[in-house]
């Protein structure tokens, strides 16, 4: 299971320091691209600014530049972590939720919904990637609320930190 957490990029993106963090990100992967930390957290940082750009009132920041890099940094990932349940999970979320941003939609909606899939069947008692997965399949209520339960006990410890990735699913899976 990945710690999320990095306090100098954690520290940029709660400052909105967006440049900042892009430049932070960009060194760490060319200093090291097979790193699965720094592929999650550029993807994340780029898909994030991608789809809140509007919301955060972002202007300075080039949003064709960011799509590249996540482009870039899923077929890496992918190619390197075909079966990281961290890396599906992630990405797969990103993915099924704003396919677009990764190419033609239905083929990336597909994708991303089979990640998180893989993901669930690699960890299947993890609630993080069972919530996910069964929320992305509308399957049994049921068995989606008793997981969100689950979720809701390993929220805090699961994702530590203040930065973009903690802080995006504390807020959008809290009660």
């Amino acid at each position: 299971m990945m710690d999320w957490s990095w306090p100098e990029l954690d520290f940029l993106e709660r400052e909105e320091r967006w440049n900042e963090a892009k430049a932070f990100l960009l060194e760490e992967f060319q200093q090291n691209p097979r790193d699965l930390k720094t592929i999650t957290r550029l993807g994340f940082f780029c898909w994030y600014v991608l789809v809140e750009e509007t919301h955060l009132g972002i202007t300075e920041v080039d949003l064709n530049e960011l799509e590249t890099v996540l482009k870039r940094v899923t077929h890496i990932g992918y190619t390197l972590y075909p079966t990281n349940s961290d890396f599906l999970w992630c990405f797969g979320y990103m993915i099924s939720t704003f396919p677009f941003y990764f190419g033609e939609f239905e083929h990336w909606e597909k994708k991303g919904l089979s990640m998180l899939k893989s993901a669930y069947k690699l960890c299947p008692d993890d609630p993080v990637y069972k919530y996910t997965y069964l929320g992305s399949c509308s399957s049994n209520i049921r068995e989606y609320k008793r997981v969100k339960k689950l979720l809701q006990a390993v929220l805090e410890s699961r994702f530590q930190g203040e930065g973009l990735v903690s802080t995006y699913f504390k807020s959008v899976w809290s009660n």
